[in-house]
């Protein structure tokens, strides 16, 4: 009759000691005047109560970490698309920059468009126009007190040859490349004139 059933040896059967909780085991001494099973199945049942809600308390801490976790893995996914994308854009970016800097290099390496070459300063002229414009550039070398003005030395020769067209970058190149070379030369004779004086003093 208790709330847990028990065994009980005989001799312990109406020996005076409640052995059960109801006393069914002292039926002839009576000494067992209260039922105890009651309070101690509710003992128990406030036990299995705490055991139970401690557990609860354990799954929920295990969710809320699943979650949090799943959140973490779902921004970490994110995070790291998010890098990739800008990989991939970065990248790009390099390539088109070295496409220019190739196309540059290449441009650079190449004649102008009207065919001039820099390392040609004579170009498709004729040897008689390019000994008439050295004249000009020369005359106005020897009367030019300031640095050569591009403009004004290319308006002199336009005024003589009309035909050259000093709006083409190559013409106006290969222009100042004779005005140069001409004054060059004035340096190169000015340095063999001095050491001339200097070897003639000795």
């Amino acid at each position: 009759l208790g709330h847990q059933p028990v065994s009980v040896y005989p001799s312990r059967v109406n020996d005076g000691i409640c052995d059960c909780c109801d006393g069914s085991d002292e039926f002839a001494t009576g000494v067992c005047k209260e039922n105890r099973c009651k309070t101690l199945a509710l003992q128990i049942l406030e036990e299995h109560k705490s055991k139970v809600a401690s557990l609860q308390k354990g799954l929920a801490k295990r969710y809320e970490y699943q979650i949090q976790a799943t959140k973490a893995a779902a921004s970490n996914t994110a995070e790291l698309a998010k890098k990739e994308r800008e990989e991939v854009q970065l990248m790009t970016q390099v390539n088109e920059l070295r496409s220019k800097i190739r196309n540059l290099t290449r441009e650079a390496d190449e004649p102008d468009e009207d065919g001039f070459d820099d390392e040609n300063s004579e170009g498709n002229w004729d040897e008689k126009s390019m000994n008439a414009v050295r004249d000009l550039v020369r005359e106005y070398l020897q009367v030019t007190t300031t640095d050569v003005d591009p403009q004004k030395l290319a308006d002199i020769v336009n005024a003589e040859y009309p035909d050259i067209d000093f709006s083409d970058l190559g013409n106006r190149k290969r222009l100042m490349k004779i005005s140069q070379a001409l004054l060059d030369e004035e340096e190169q004779a000015k340095a063999k004139a001095s050491e001339g004086s200097g070897d003639t003093s000795e």
